[in-house]
């Protein structure tokens, strides 16, 4: 189990909708800033050593960063990784994140099916919210709940002793509840007023891209790459109001490809130090739009006795959902 000291960010999968929409009312309202707040999907052990995974061969689960890294493993097995998060985001604050599981299935002595599944975001949140609509100003708590998950299938390959390779399809999904409840003042007097209810759900239906890896393992030195394809899914909009029927719509939604560089060094038998640069394209969903940018992860691992491990990290963001963003790791 590792604690996790952080500043967990805006989510880039920030939705935005302010005109009038179904019966009259505004269209799905996201929480202010976006869909939950989000994180890389890593292990454990990538967490703790501030993100760093995919220059680093791994031989007890799968990368999802870098899949290729794990080329070296040569027996079947499953792993669950779980972290405990304390931070400023009451949807992950003093909270174990849903437990990254890898599952490992050599088809041979080189070539090997892997696959993840993990958490990629959350939100827990509460606010109040007033607007203007066809009939007029309404003020009420909206309330969300949901978020993002992330799965992975793919091959890797050995090519030799030093080389490997991935290719795999990475899948997200996932979904954000809203319960609302709104007061409007339906005569323009301040005389009569109504009340509203209803439950709204953004659905993202799976979108899935390919993802492409290379791992170089020589020993002391270790080097990896993977690029990540556009994803496109189908976002499903449904509102039931309370009492009186249900509507829905649906529309595309697009995640952008990413690229993630890795290097690592084994000074020590008993030290590694680690490097990753995470490069992802700009955003654009519902009329919002989040700019590019990248996440720089330094961490390193001390492994001073047998089958204990000591692990710090520091990581860096430029742009993206949180611009300027750093986070300590230990574990």
């Amino acid at each position: 189990m590792m604690l996790v000291s952080s500043l967990l960010s805006i989510v880039s999968l920030a939705l935005s909708a302010t005109a009038p929409g179904w019966g009259g009312y505004s269209d799905f309202r996201p929480p202010p800033g976006g869909i939950g707040n989000e994180v890389l999907p890593l292990t454990a052990r990538a967490l703790g050593m501030g993100g760093a995974c995919v220059g680093v061969p791994d031989t007890t689960s799968v990368c999802l960063l870098n899949p290729a890294a794990s080329a070296w493993m040569t027996r079947t097995g499953v792993s669950f990784d779980a972290s405990f998060v304390e931070s400023s985001d009451d949807a992950w604050d003093d909270s174990a994140l849903f437990p990254y599981c890898s599952v490992v299935l050599p088809l041979s002595d080189r070539l090997t099916l892997a696959g993840t599944l993990t958490s990629r975001s959350r939100v827990e949140q509460a606010e109040v919210l007033q607007g203007t609509d066809d009939y007029g100003p309404w003020k009420g708590p909206f309330e969300w709940d949901g978020g993002l998950g992330e799965a992975y299938a793919g091959l890797t390959l050995r090519a030799n002793d030093w080389l490997a390779f991935s290719i795999g399809g990475r899948v997200t999904y996932g979904k954000v509840r809203a319960s609302v409840s709104v007061a409007r003042d339906v005569s323009g007097q301040g005389q009569v007023s109504t009340n509203s209810e209803w439950v709204d759900e953004a659905l993202f239906r799976p979108s899935m891209g390919l993802g492409f890896g290379a791992m170089v393992n020589a020993g002391v030195f270790g080097a990896g790459l993977s690029i990540m394809t556009d994803r496109s899914g189908t976002l499903e909009l449904n509102r039931d109001f309370a009492g009186t029927g249900s509507e829905s719509m649906t529309e595309v939604y697009d995640l952008p490809g990413e690229v993630n560089i890795g290097l690592s060094c084994r000074p020590l038998d008993f030290l590694l130090i680690a490097g990753d640069y995470h490069f992802r394209k700009s955003l654009s969903l519902l009329d919002s739009r989040l700019d590019e940018g990248s996440v720089l992860s330094l961490g390193a691992e001390a492994v001073p006795t047998g089958g204990f491990a000591l692990r710090a990290g520091h990581t860096w963001m430029s742009g993206l959902w949180r611009d300027g963003g750093r986070r300590l790791t230990a574990g």
